[in-house]
């Protein structure tokens, strides 16, 4: 694993094995979500940040939604389906509605993108 943060490089949604099995309708797999850069959120702050997350394609028999990470002190208010339209840099709005500054580096997972199969 990388040891600075400009080591860390972008990933696609694409590049993680996806299991299809005759249970895949049980099980939903989870990617981490990423920073792509070091932020600052002041109290009351919004921000639209970009991550190290890709997405180049999606298969017509699989739906990815984005889920809060729970752990970080900040409101992920990105959260929902991802349109199936969608490709690029995924980008996620991030408020802070703490009455301190909260700084996030790149390593730190903000949110994750879940994987479910329709079969």
């Amino acid at each position: 694993m990388a040891s600075t943060e400009e080591e860390l490089s972008d990933y696609d949604v694409m590049d993680f094995p996806i299991f299809l099995t005759k249970v895949s309708n049980y099980i939903d797999f989870r990617i981490k979500i990423t920073l792509k850069s070091p932020q600052i959120f002041y109290p009351g702050e919004e921000k639209i940040v970009p991550t190290r997350l890709m997405i180049s394609a999606m298969p017509s028999h699989i739906n990815f939604h984005i889920k809060e990470e729970g752990r970080i002190p900040l409101m992920l208010k990105s959260e929902g389906s991802v349109s199936p339209m969608f490709r690029g840099r995924m980008h996620l709005s991030i408020f802070n509605s703490n009455n301190s500054v909260i700084h996030l580096n790149s390593t730190v997972t903000v949110a994750y993108i879940i994987i479910q199969l329709n079969l």
